[in-house]
């Protein structure tokens, strides 16, 4: 959690308005209910505990913390609705996003045109919080954009060489398949310094794999975590 404090403390140099309250206000939209629930829910009630404890303990500076917490099932529509809440009626410090992906642009859209921090806790880390950064966008968690691939292709190389069947599988959401299509292009590339006439292309994920073969196969449900 020290990525958190570490945001809201930075908050306290900003400019403070008229409007301002003693509380540091953090909102944050989540998949409470709908099909991503079981995955995100826990984390954020996990965050609402760590919360309670931190204010019991005398807040950040003294000043303690008021978690906002909207429901947004997951949705891109819900995503943006409640990112516009937050940052147009309860003029919040920090916003979270802790949903699929798929929420992610709104949000981000809407975070950097108020200019207001956005962390992302409990899901997938966006490729644009790694080099070259946009500004004020955060991610606590452990899978990363792109990188993830790379560090599971290695492996897989490592410890079977380079004869290899590769399989790919992706959710139907923006993160998992630009994550897969990262992957195919990461495998395209090894192809090429290590067997290049040999090179096949893996099969498209609308198709079955290949029939069983004595290579391995690697089977990446987008190689991390739904997000």
């Amino acid at each position: 959690m020290r990525p958190f404090i570490a945001l809201l403390a930075a908050t306290a140099l900003a400019p403070v308005t008229a409007l301002a309250q003693e509380a540091y206000r953090v909102g944050l939209s989540g998949a409470l209910t709908g099909p991503a629930a079981g995955s995100y829910a826990p984390a954020i009630e996990g965050l609402q505990l760590y919360i309670e404890r931190l204010n019991a303990a005398g807040g950040i500076d003294g000043r303690p913390v008021e978690l906002i917490v909207l429901d947004d099932t997951g949705e891109p529509s819900r995503g943006a609705t409640n990112s516009r809440r937050l940052l147009g009626q309860e003029r919040v410090s920090l916003m979270i996003n802790a949903s699929l992906s798929s929420t992610f642009a709104p949000m981000i859209a809407d975070a950097q045109r108020a200019g207001v921090p956005l962390l992302f806790a409990s899901s997938a880390c966006p490729a644009e919080v790694y080099p070259p950064a946009q500004p004020l966008l955060y991610c606590s968690t452990a899978f990363a954009a792109r990188y993830d691939s790379r560090a599971t292709l290695d492996f897989v190389q490592e410890q079977a060489g380079t004869d290899i069947d590769l399989g790919l599988v992706a959710m139907a959401i923006p993160l998992s398949r630009g994550e897969i299509e990262a992957a195919e292009g990461l495998a395209r590339e090894a192809c090429g310094r290590t067997r290049p006439p040999s090179c096949r292309r893996p099969p498209p994920i609308t198709r079955r794999l290949p029939p069983r073969s004595n290579r391995p196969v690697l089977t990446g449900y987008m190689l991390g975590r739904p997000g």
